[in-house]
């Protein structure tokens, strides 16, 4: 009994990877630099954010807000509270509801808040691409605090902070290595609290907050890689319960550190932050030193760290084992330094350390990248401590001396370069230029400009001042404007059956899009019309229904159906006159059709490969089928998620725990429904293994 139906056309958006794509305009070069959040300022092409709800952060793309010498205005402090992606660059600045928490960790000059302080089942997102040279720097270094209120939901559905790593193609790179999901558990260092929530209304609420915490990756897998860095903040699931967080980034070299001078009594050695960590002795590996960043040991020898990435579960193989060695340690200081710009009469300098530690061994000096402490004095009168300070001096003889030392101070050494800053009293003045796309490249101020740019020049003694001073120095504040070559796009939906098509001499039989026309505009620029052809195919669709008697009359699409019915077939047509085909099959259970619902769950896995309980099966699910759809997912117990199916239909779907699963209790939660019945169950499974 074939039918036709009209429909409007439908645009169907197809679900992709996230962050799949790359803009083709971030070079290498730009990404190679370590990610921070002063990209926002310096480098905003790298950053991507993005809000939306909690099961896709990825809705919309909003701004991101700044915050500054915050003096608490009434307005900034109430605006600030409603930003989602919020840079921080005051130091002074504690959050909100934790007085105690700072926004900006020690040692740092800025962080990013991540989230709003207020609930509604939103989700926020910002990641940074990032250009993986282990040569320059082999560990990211991610600084997080966090606030979440305590909503007593199950695990999957609380508010949570994660952080992901995706290779070019949008994919996970080993989301146990290279990924963490922070969700609030007092056990894990979490700080409990009260505080009053003023929104709609006025209310108190329990959170769990993380002091500040850092957090190491070591980057040598995805070396020469194009990587993107994903942080995610989230609601509750329910959409009562909010949650954000503070975060930083930053690079440092992999390695163990001697933090001593010569040989000492004692040897000190320092790993790398943001991990857990193993030591012990080569010739006894059974034996455990210390357990913390630092060993200290009197006894010369090899010693071996086994340095375990935070945010994979034990058991794992996200772990790193170096060696350090009792070798006579000295540091050697080295420097060099880049003029940045001035400021009015003063010069601006960058300066660089590269202090590191060389290591000695019957006579043999070994150079290492490894870092020493590093201090700046400035004119015998000032001290930095910085890795890479940026200075200011005024005219004049300035004496710059760098300062690398192990231990206290005990052991070091010094490297001193004396700067002459001339005068630097500038002229200014401001030129604008517009011009079109096709005058590229262009000549301005003796340089050459392919791009719009807001920009400082310096010309030396090119000025003379009003009063008859000749040799004044000068910068121009240039600005260039460019009317860009316009494009105006016409899109075309056809059948297969319109093919070819012919538009202004042009044959268009592929999907994809075509210059057919160019155009001078009013400026003078190009005005391009380009048509975008997409083919809508035509479909044949099998969709089969099961149904009880009691539904009876049933409707599908303009029919109504009393019995079963095989290839019943339907005719849709869109806008654009596509044929789709559907063959439709109703199958009724009539009374005295009956389906056989119980079902019975295991207490014990034993994945020893003999066959029984090797997999976490539940009796009858499949012989039965009677639940068509079903979700099973099961938890450690620390609330991670160590499974998760939706509609098992054969033995391959469950459950069958690696020889890297560690034995112990998990927990489980089981759902499904079917023709009128539906079922729910949760429950303890514990994994065995041979002795």
């Amino acid at each position: 009994m074939p039918k036709k139906l009209v429909l409007p056309l439908l645009l169907a958006l197809s679900c992709c990877q996230i962050f799949a794509q790359t803009d083709p305009s971030d070079s290498i070069a730009a990404l190679s630099s370590c990610p921070s959040v002063y990209d926002f300022f310096n480098n905003p092409t790298r950053i991507r954010a993005t809000t939306g709800t909690y099961y896709n952060p990825d809705t919309l793309t909003p701004s991101i807000d700044s915050l500054h010498n915050l003096y608490n205005p009434w307005w900034e402090f109430e605006y600030c509270r409603h930003s989602k992606h919020l840079l921080i660059t005051d130091t002074n600045y504690t959050d909100p509801y934790i007085p105690s928490l700072r926004t900006i960790p020690s040692g740092e000059t800025a962080s990013m808040r991540l989230g709003d302080l207020y609930s509604g089942g939103s989700s926020q997102r910002i990641s940074f691409l990032y250009h993986v040279d282990t040569t320059v720097s082999d560990m990211l270094i991610l600084k997080y605090a966090a606030v979440l209120e305590v909503p007593n939901h199950d695990f999957y559905e609380q508010p949570k902070f994660t952080f992901q790593t995706l290779d070019s193609a949008g994919n996970e790179i080993d989301s146990l290595c290279y990924s963490a999901i922070f969700i609030a558990d007092s056990s894990l260092g979490w700080l409990e609290d009260t505080i009053d929530v003023h929104y709609s209304s006025h209310y108190r609420a329990a959170v769990l907050w993380k002091p500040w915490t850092t957090v190491g990756i070591r980057l040598n897998d995805v070396h020469g890689q194009t990587i993107r860095i994903v942080l995610t903040t989230y609601d509750c699931l329910q959409a009562g319960h909010f949650g954000y967080a503070y975060f930083t980034l930053g690079c440092s070299l992999f390695g163990i550190v001697p933090d001593y001078c010569g040989t000492p009594d004692t040897f000190a050695f320092h790993a790398p932050e943001g991990f857990n960590y193993t030591w012990y002795s080569p010739s006894n590996p059974d034996s455990i030193l210390s357990t913390s960043r630092h060993l200290y040991t009197t006894t010369p020898g090899t010693y071996t760290c086994r340095i375990h990435f935070i945010g994979a579960p034990i058991g794992t193989d996200c772990y790193t084992e170096m060696n350090c060695y009792t070798k006579e340690a000295f540091p050697r200081a080295e420097l060099s330094l880049d003029t940045l710009d001035t400021v009015e009469c003063d010069v601006r300098f960058l300066l660089h350390s590269h202090n590191h530690i060389f290591l000695v061994e019957n006579g043999d000096t070994t150079h290492t990248n490894l870092p020493s402490h590093t201090r700046w004095i400035l004119d015998d009168i000032d001290t930095l401590d910085d890795l890479n300070p940026i200075i200011t001096l005024d005219s004049g003889l300035h004496k710059v001396m760098l300062l690398a030392y192990l231990g206290q101070d005990d052991c070091f050494d010094t490297i001193t370069q004396w700067l002459q800053v001339g005068s630097f009293c500038h002229c200014h003045d401001t030129i604008h230029d517009t011009i079109v796309q096709n005058a590229l490249p262009w000549q301005a101020l003796g340089q050459t400009f392919y791009t719009e740019t807001d920009t400082v020049i310096f010309h030396q003694g090119s000025h003379e001042w009003v009063d008859g001073v000749v040799g004044c120095d000068s910068i121009y504040d240039y600005h260039l404007r460019i009317w860009p070559n316009l494009t105006d796009t016409i899109l075309y939906y056809l059948c297969p059956d319109n093919l070819p098509f012919t538009l202004n001499g042009h044959q268009l039989s592929t999907e994809g899009c075509t210059p057919i026309d160019t155009l001078l505009g009013s400026h003078g620029e190009d005005s391009t019309v380009v048509a975008c052809l997409h083919i809508l195919p035509t479909s044949d669709t099998t969709l089969n229904d099961t149904i009880v008697d009691t539904q009876l009359p049933w409707p599908f699409l303009d029919s109504l159906f009393t019995d079963s019915v095989t290839d019943c077939i339907f005719h849709l047509y869109n806008e654009a006159g596509c044929d789709s085909t559907i063959h439709y099959n109703l199958h009724i259970y009539w009374n005295g059709d009956h389906c056989d619902t119980s079902l019975s769950y295991p207490n014990v896995v034993t994945p020893n490969g003999d066959g029984v309980n090797d997999r976490f099966v539940i009796g009858g699910l499949l012989e039965n089928n009677c639940f068509k759809y079903n979700e099973l997912t099961i938890y450690n117990r620390y609330g991670r998620m160590v499974y998760h199916h939706r509609n098992i239909h054969d033995e391959n779907d469950w459950w069958a725990p690696n020889k890297h699963t560690p034995a112990d209790t998990y927990f489980y939660y089981f759902k499904a429904h079917g023709i009128n019945i539906w079922t729910q169950h949760r429950g303890v499974i514990v994994l065995l293994r041979d002795k």
